[in-house]
């Protein structure tokens, strides 16, 4: 079998996959490591379960595990552990990010909503804060009809709690979208400044819009070569964002010197 999950990687994360207790008799324990592999193939092609190659199990025990592990926020920890892996094999800027949000089809997803930039199909947003390089730091998922302020508090939330020693940041650029007073003194009260675009048909004055910001638009066009990103495939809003997590901790490895 090919492993998408290398040795290195695996070494990284082997320890974040909660073991079970193996019995003696009865139904052996499945290998974690290629369950993963098997979840990545999904998330890589946007291929159905179903169509899972036999060489990484059989579809519906991966498909299990991936539920249980979106469920209990395994993901999120793997992208977590991701990123103190990127911070200490590199020189990252700990007081500049930039978030943004973008739109997948959802046909099936059970929590999305009515995308208003597709003609009112259903669908779902990704939220994500990147590092001056890009890097992606937290993701978030929410309907496409879900105000973007919301799904900010959610992702935000996620920076200002971290144990990755995120506690140094300070400013957070955005779009004109999350131009919002409310906004400025939540991120306020974490020790941050929001540096969000002005819209000049409201303030009637010359845009003023934050510089490299773009880094957050190119990391979302990293992610959209993951199929199984660029369009939900999943019903449920935790494997959707378990995907997300798991496509940008294999980013932060990637830039962190691990490929695969």
């Amino acid at each position: 079998m090919q492993e998408i999950i290398s040795n290195e990687l695996w070494n990284e994360i082997k320890d974040l996959i909660p073991m079970k207790k193996v019995r003696t008799v009865g139904r052996p324990r499945a290998n974690s490591r290629k369950m993963l592999n098997g979840i990545f193939w999904i998330i890589r092609t946007g291929a159905q379960w179903s169509n899972l190659p036999r060489v990484f199990g059989a579809p519906t025990t991966v498909h299990g595990w991936f539920n249980k592990w979106a469920r209990t926020g395994i993901f999120e920890l793997i992208q977590e552990k991701a990123y103190s892996f990127y911070k200490k094999n590199n020189n990252p800027c700990d007081s500049w990010f930039a978030i943004d949000t973008s739109f997948s089809k959802a046909p099936f997803a059970r929590n999305g909503g009515r995308n208003p930039t597709d003609r009112g199909k259903r669908g779902m947003k990704r939220s994500i804060i990147v590092d001056w390089y890009g890097a992606p730091v937290a993701c978030e998922v929410g309907a496409a009809n879900k105000h973007d302020v919301r799904l900010f508090r959610a992702t935000a939330q996620k920076i200002f709690n971290s144990k990755n020693n995120l506690g140094e940041i300070r400013i957070l650029a955005a779009d004109s979208a999350f131009d919002s007073k409310q906004l400025r003194e939540f991120c306020q009260k974490n020790e941050t400044v929001l540096f969000a675009a002005k819209n000049p048909r409201k303030t009637g004055k010359r845009p003023n819009s934050p510089g490299h910001r773009w880094v957050v638009e190119r990391t979302f066009g990293w992610m959209s070569w993951y199929r199984g990103l660029k369009t939900c495939w999943s019903k449920k809003s935790e494997n959707f964002l378990a995907s997300t997590c798991f496509a940008a901790a294999i980013q932060l490895f990637k830039m962190g010197g691990i490929f695969g």
